[in-house]
């Protein structure tokens, strides 16, 4: 959660298509099931992103937070069968887990325990 003297703070981005209005103070404490489904579904269309308070510690509102990510569409189609494409945007060295890696699955789908190819190397081949 947000430490309590940071948790009033407010931060505006926005461009000229995009309406900013705010919530009630508390309006995150009473933030349910049903507003998550509201969100996921107006999420493309109304230009809106919902703020989750959640906590890594205690695990906090977690569930509403994947119950969003689960509700939203896909926003690429796949075929069975396409080769995964995956674009490395960082990576993370976890004590005691290894290596993390983050991106985006731009082509295809990857399952667990699916085997991966990296590159290009300098030759430009995979490996």
């Amino acid at each position: 959660m947000c430490p309590p003297k940071h948790s009033g703070a407010k931060s505006e981005v926005a461009d000229e298509d995009t309406e900013v209005s705010r919530l009630p103070e508390d309006s995150a404490s009473r933030f349910n099931q049903d507003d998550v489904v509201v969100s996921a579904t107006n999420f493309t269309s109304e230009r809106i992103c919902p703020i989750f308070q959640i906590s890594n510690v205690t695990g906090q509102n977690m569930d509403l937070l994947k119950s969003f990510l689960n509700l939203l569409s896909v926003r690429n189609s796949y075929k069975e069968g396409d080769m995964a494409e995956f674009q490395i945007d960082d990576t993370y060295s976890v004590p005691g887990v290894g290596t993390v890696i983050s991106g985006t699955c731009t082509r295809g789908l990857i399952k667990t325990n699916d085997p991966l190819l990296m590159g290009p190397d300098s030759l430009g081949h995979f490996k």
